[in-house]
């Protein structure tokens, strides 16, 4: 079995698509034999020893025994693949702690060396006028989008009925909760709203096709999703993507809470726990597992090197189980007092916590008795994006 080490060269790459990262630029054929050979070397390089190729692959319900065969290979782990990965705590802070340094790909950040990517390392949300969407999209009123977002859940659970005795969480609470929240952000006029959720679940993993090969098909339909938002006023591509982060968020945490012993009910009673829950939620099992970044310079990570010009992947959702950070770094604990949400607190911005928060606290006020009711279904190739596909429940 191949081992990789943190010095082995990189290996030969996937060479960039010619397109600059615009897909309707090529054909079919064009795209979808470039996205075959990048499936087929992470797919190579995964079944020959390397963890994080065969997390890249998104074949695992649970990714978490992978990124510890990371953690355990250093500080800074040199992938078959290319890229340098880093799981641990101190390693992840410092490549998301400093965006001088480590830029995220896509935004003034060099060139890196060459990967096994399906694309070149871009970020899909750095199209112009992006990078100012986070800080052009505060609400006026802060609690305004999240507000919605609760009232959203308590509406569906109004309209199921007698079919709160059993129904999916995704689909008749996180999904609304989020989508409502974002429009709400966006200023999406109620008539628009039908096709703006559309477009923010066809958009759930947009944060993953840069670094895993996806089906052709679906990167065509990612790219018809955006083309379809630019026609809903108001819409703005970074908020309907964070609407699926908080989708995700939401259902990891309902399944984080139904798991604990009694955690439910706790909630119920106080829904000021709903904050923990969320933030111990994204310590434990984030909605986005992986961010990559560029480095601008020679630098060192968690007692690792890291060259000029790496592809460095930081493993949020390993940095939130460190042994190193946190006791018992496996346990949902919801009086945690160490750490917090950790590095996903980096990745995951605060309006998605308030919306994740406002969606759990109104479900579990509504419906004290939820317990699960059937097997939790993950989509396959998200290695980036991690929510249930399906969260079937009973109240």
């Amino acid at each position: 079995m191949n081992d990789a080490t943190g010095t082995d060269a990189a290996p030969p790459a996937v060479p960039p698509l010619p397109l600059g990262g615009a897909v309707e630029e090529v054909g079919d054929d064009v795209l979808g034999n470039h996205l075959l050979d990048a499936r087929g070397l992470q797919w190579l390089h995964g079944v020959n020893g390397d963890p994080y190729a065969r997390a890249l692959c998104g074949q695992d319900d649970d990714p978490y025994p992978l990124y510890e065969r990371v953690r355990a290979r250093g500080p800074v782990y040199r992938s078959l693949t290319g890229s340098l990965v880093v799981a641990d705590r101190s390693a992840a802070d410092r490549v998301l702690g400093d965006e001088e340094v480590f830029a995220r790909p896509g935004r003034g950040a060099p060139v890196p060396e060459p990967q096994v990517l399906p694309f070149l390392a871009g970020d899909p949300l750095a199209a112009p006028g992006a990078a100012g969407a986070a800080a052009d999209g505060a609400p006026a009123e802060p609690d305004g989008p999240a507000a919605r977002a609760g009232a959203a859940v308590l509406e569906r659970v109004a309209a199921l009925g007698g079919r709160a005795a059993g129904f999916d969480v995704m689909a008749e609470a996180a999904w609304p909760a989020a989508v409502a929240a974002a429009a709400e952000r966006c200023g999406v006029p109620a008539g628009h709203r039908e096709g703006f959720a559309a477009a923010c679940r066809a958009l759930a993993g947009l944060p993953d096709y840069p670094l895993s090969a996806q089906r052709p098909q679906e990167v065509r339909a990612l790219a018809a999703a955006l083309e379809a938002l630019e026609a809903v006023p108001g819409a703005r591509p970074l908020e309907a993507a964070r609407a699926a982060v908080a989708a995700h968020l939401v259902g990891n945490t309902v399944l984080a809470l139904l798991g604990a012993p009694g955690a439910w009910k706790r909630v119920h009673a106080e829904p000021g726990l709903a904050a923990a829950a969320v933030a111990e939620t994204l310590r434990l099992d984030p909605p986005v597992q992986m961010a990559a970044r560029v480095a601008r310079t020679g630098a060192e990570a968690g007692g690792g090197a890291v060259p000029a010009g790496a592809h460095v992947v930081v493993l949020v959702g390993a940095a939130g189980r460190d042994p190193r950070a946190y006791r018992a770094p496996g346990v949902f604990d919801l009086d945690r007092a160490d750490g917090g949400a950790g590095a996903a607190g980096r990745v995951v911005a605060a309006p998605v916590r308030r919306d994740a928060e406002a969606a759990v606290a109104a479900l579990a006020g509504a419906l004290p008795e939820l317990a699960l009711g059937g097997p939790v279904l993950y989509r396959r190739r998200r290695p980036v994006s991690r929510g249930p596909l399906a969260l079937p429940v009973s109240a």
